[in-house]
This record gives C-alpha cells, structure tokens and sequence, in this order.
C-alpha cells in the first residue's frame, strides 16, 4: 500500500495511550511471577494483546500468523528453553538478592514495548500493516537493535548504540527537521508527536525505521550499507585498456611555416 502524506496521518489518529501503558504495565510485573517460564509466557501473551488491540483501533485486524510474526519475542527452540528453565532459578535468587536488578528489568520491559508499540502504530498509520508482517517486524526489530533502548545503557551509553558517525549525523539532521515541523505546528504523525514530547522515548527511533522500510527523507540522499565499486571481470578490464578512443571527429593541425621549410643547403 502507498505512503499516506504527512497530513493525512493526523486525520482522527491520536496515540492510544490507555492500551500502550497498560499492557506494557501488565508486562513489566511479569518479573514477579515465581513460576519458571510463566513469566515468559505471560509478557508473550500480552505483546500479542498489544498488536491485536492496535489493529483493532484502526479497523485493520490481523490473522493469528501476523499477530505471531509483530509480537513474539525471539526464540532460540527448545534448547533455548532449557537453558531458561536451568538458570532460572538462580537468575530468581540473584535479584531478589538484588532487588534494583528487578526493576531495571521492569524499566527495560516498558520502554521496549513502549517503544515497539509506537513503531507498530506508525505501521499502521502509514498502511504498511495490514501487509507484510514478516518485514515490519524486521525493520522494527533492525531498529531497536541500533539504539539504546534500554533506559540505564542509554543514561551510560547514550542513544546510539554503533558508532557510525555518517549514520548518526543524518539521524541527527532528520530530526531536528521534525522538531521544527512539530515546533511550527505542521501536521506530523501521532507516533512522532508523542516520541518527541514524552522525555524518555527516542524521536530517532522513528526516523531509522522509516529508512528500514524504505521511506526516503526529504532533503537526505544517504543511503545505509557500504557502497562498493562495480568492478570489470579481467579480461574486459583488458579489452577496455587496449581499445583505442576514436579519431573520427579529431581535426587536422595544418604544418606551422616552419615545419615546412626545406632544409639549408650551404651548409
């Protein structure tokens, strides 16, 4: 589905901020439950309520594969919960010997599903879902994975998570554009209003999302990756060496009066 223009993502769209804090409330308590892996299964349970509550705000509901897709956390198989169900417990003993571990758990929850909710409304603001969820669950996750979302590494870390000074600049330079649109008060979408006004959520979240799903900035020409030079297999890169440049069109250089007088015979 085409991009929807800037103007019309604010046509009767506003945050739902009820069902976001909510669930993502619910989720972060999830680090009480003392049941091995029900704790998982729980956060699980709500992320997907999360997903299926959005899409029903805006009348575009989700199948059961799709829903999957957006909300499951990664997996590693059964022996991923094997290892799980082995350290649980200490993991358990651990913090509640260290009760500031839980609620830095607690915060780390929020903000990610905070985050990734605004992200899936964003989606669905812009028609990109319904569609192919396989991919905006991909670009959310590609996302995430380049910020600091986490509220302490970003308090010791800062926002960025790579170092790629080109990258960063052009994040930088996109969102203060957006601040200045928001500042001018020209239509932007619910999910980057509220991203730039809550302190705590990253505007620039935002904005590398967009790229991951192929929205090109106005006024950036940048592009992600390493662009690399197209090289000739070697025995064109020859051919093209030993290929003369035409002489068709070359004009004729008339012989100076010089060049033309015949040598002194006296001597």
């Amino acid at each position: 589905m085409a991009d929807e223009p800037e103007s019309a993502l604010t046509k009767g769209r506003t945050v739902d901020w009820t069902l976001l804090v909510a669930i993502t409330t619910l989720a972060s308590l999830t680090v009480f439950i003392p049941v091995p892996l029900l704790d998982t299964v729980v956060e699980t349970w709500l992320r997907r309520r999360m997903v299926m509550g959005l899409a029903s705000r805006r009348g575009s509901p989700l199948d059961d594969e799709a829903v999957k897709a957006l909300a499951d956390p990664a997996s590693g198989g059964c022996r991923g919960c094997a290892v799980a169900l082995l350290l649980w417990p200490i993991k358990k003993l651990f913090k509640t010997a260290l009760t500031f571990l839980l609620f830095k758990d607690m915060a780390d929850i929020s903000s990610d599903m905070l985050h990734r909710g605004l992200l899936l409304q964003e989606a669905f603001d812009r028609g990109w879902l319904p569609g192919d969820a396989s991919r905006v669950r991909i670009a959310i996750d590609r996302t995430i994975e380049r910020f600091h979302v986490k509220p302490v590494e970003r308090t010791v870390f800062g926002r960025f998570r790579h170092d790629n000074t080109p990258w960063r600049e052009q994040i930088g330079r996109v969102t203060a554009r957006s601040n200045d649109k928001i500042a001018a008060g020209d239509p932007v979408s619910p999910a980057l209003a509220a991203m730039t006004a809550v302190p705590g959520l990253l505007p620039e979240l935002l904005h590398h999302f967009h790229t991951e799903m192929g929205l090109s900035h106005e006024g950036e020409t940048g592009v992600a990756g390493l662009i690399e030079p197209e090289l000739l297999p070697p025995e064109e890169s020859a051919q093209k060496k030993l290929e003369a440049p035409p002489v068709d069109d070359a004009e004729e250089v008339p012989a100076s009066p010089v060049d033309s007088k015949p040598p002194d015979s006296t001597t």
